[in-house]
């Protein structure tokens, strides 16, 4: 990619402005098909904000520019294919989309591909779709037998040594755990710009819905690489995708404010919230997710196993309490650098104030994770969103207690600052909520694009969520200290819905 592709911090705000104000340009929208990144962050929203602009001479201009912006790479005609698969989302569901370039929607051929398809462009990757349907296919044969273990799914035959199995037929293939698709242009479907070689079952789950971990292996200039991801069904993964950009909206809200006097410095770096986040692509029923750690897990204790590089709230509590000097070890924040102290705490910033914005519910110790390799918090399982609740809940800031009693004891003392590091996060968490409310009318517009063709996510739900959960009515000082009450709240019901999740846990394990 070149240095002219590549979009800053500074103009990706200037986008997300554009795109909460109406703005948006069609220069600006072809720019963004320069940056894969950035249009795979944000095609969810580009899709949404043209299917709800009025009919028109803008509306028409903005299709064309989004005509152009995936034309410019076949990586995103390759996500709008997979994006199709959602529920509600492609932009060839829009009756002015289908009537300017004269096509239907269809649950399985998406109306932007034909377009495609009809100009003879891009051929190798219009010929995958099919492939598309046959991957969702196998995802949901594999979720439904007992052993996943070794089942894989190939991209190109030609990577089968035994030459009389391609001759066989598909369901006597799978018997043998080997499946086919014709996927002509190689390109990685899910989070990565690699070319992809198989997919391999790995093990499924026994909590509720039982997903299904996957090993994806990849080919790049530097080698083979192994990546894992999750296909988890049952749930409306659409608003666990939606969390993850929301997530990503703030992070560069956030970002735009560094170095402005809204930060802390340590270490001669000024810091703010930062929201780790992952990749989430919601299909039909449910999903596949990003896997957040080392591929494959490392394990960091010989005796307890079961503490890996990448772990629950549950396993953090229960180990960094069980007497063994490995997992005590492995688990002291004292003893990380002060580059990982402040990496977790922005983290933690980040995880928690964003959702608090997004009224994030259901929060006990197995939706949180920590990444003990990167030293960071992040949240996972977003079911409950908006301020939706389960029958039993705990409050917004269920941040685990021994972080919360490890962070209390840590002493930082950088330029010209002395304090805990618990009393950090607290000051952190106040300027990263300021920042966001400051920009509250630009975050509102934005995030009615990403949670509003949800089921049941009304509109009047959206805007009365985040204007409550910004104490919109308040003065600053006052809302930032209705959000201090909340963080330092005692959660009894915490512990209570903890206790209540650890006996479910055993229940479906005996």
């Amino acid at each position: 990619m070149s240095e002219k592709a590549v979009i800053d911090n500074k103009e990706e705000f200037n986008i997300l402005q554009d795109i909460a104000m109406e703005t948006l340009s069609q220069e600006t929208i072809e720019r963004i098909g320069e940056d894969i990144e950035i249009s795979n962050k944000y095609l969810d929203i580009i899709m949404e904000y043209i299917k709800k602009l009025r009919r028109g001479r803008y509306k028409k201009e903005m299709i064309e520019g989004f005509m152009r912006m995936i034309r410019r790479n076949k990586e995103i005609v390759v996500r709008v294919m997979i994006k199709h698969r959602g529920k509600g989302k492609c932009l060839c569901e829009d009756e002015e989309f289908q009537k300017y370039y004269q096509v239907e929607w269809k649950e399985k051929r998406c109306g932007v591909i034909e377009i495609i398809r009809r100009e003879k462009a891009m051929e190798e990757v219009v010929d995958s779709e099919e492939g598309v349907e046959e991957m969702i296919e196998w995802f949901d044969k594999i979720y439904n037998i007992k052993e996943i273990e070794g089942q894989t799914l190939y991209f190109d035959k030609r990577l089968i040594e035994e030459e009389g199995l391609i001759k066989k037929e598909k369901e006597e293939l799978f018997k043998e755990r080997i499946s086919i698709i014709d996927w002509k242009c190689e390109i990685d479907p899910f989070f990565t710009r690699k070319k992809i070689l198989c997919l391999r079952g790995i093990k499924k789950y026994k909590t509720s819905n039982g997903p299904i971990e996957i090993q994806v292996t990849l080919e790049s200039k530097e080698g083979i690489e192994i990546k894992t991801i999750i296909y988890k069904k049952g749930d409306d993964l659409r608003k666990d995708e939606g969390a993850e950009i929301s997530f990503n909206i703030f992070n560069v809200i956030w970002k735009r404010f560094l170095n402005k006097n809204y930060g802390i410095t340590i270490n001669n770096k000024e810091i703010i919230g930062q929201a780790k986040t992952y990749g989430v692509i919601a299909l039909r029923e449910g999903g596949i997710i990003e896997k957040i750690g080392c591929t494959p897990m490392k394990v960091l204790c010989k005796i307890h196993r079961e503490l890996t590089c990448c772990i629950d709230g549950r396993i953090y509590e229960e180990y960094s309490q069980n007497g063994c000097l490995e997992c005590s070890k492995q688990l002291n924040i004292e003893k990380k650098n002060i580059e990982n102290k402040i990496k977790l705490i922005e983290s933690l910033v980040g995880g928690f104030i964003g959702g608090y914005i997004i009224g994030l519910r259901d929060r006990h110790l197995e939706n949180m994770k920590i990444d003990l390799c990167e030293s960071t918090f992040f949240h996972i399982d977003f079911g409950y969103l908006l301020n939706e609740r389960p029958k039993f809940d705990a409050n917004l800031f269920a941040i685990p207690s021994v972080l919360r009693n490890q962070l209390q004891e840590i002493v930082i003392n950088q330029n010209q600052i002395t304090m805990n590091c618990w009393d950090i996060f607290l000051l952190l968490s106040s300027k990263s909520f300021i920042i966001l409310r400051r920009n509250n009318e630009m975050i509102l517009n934005l995030l009615l694009l990403v949670f509003s063709f949800i089921d049941g996510f009304s509109i009047d739900l959206i805007t009365n969520t985040i204007k409550n959960s910004f104490h919109i009515l308040d003065s600053e000082p006052l809302a930032t200290n209705k959000l201090l009450d909340d963080i330092l709240s005692v959660s009894f019901q915490k512990i209570i819905k903890d206790n209540q999740h650890e006996v479910l846990s055993w229940i479906r394990n005996n």
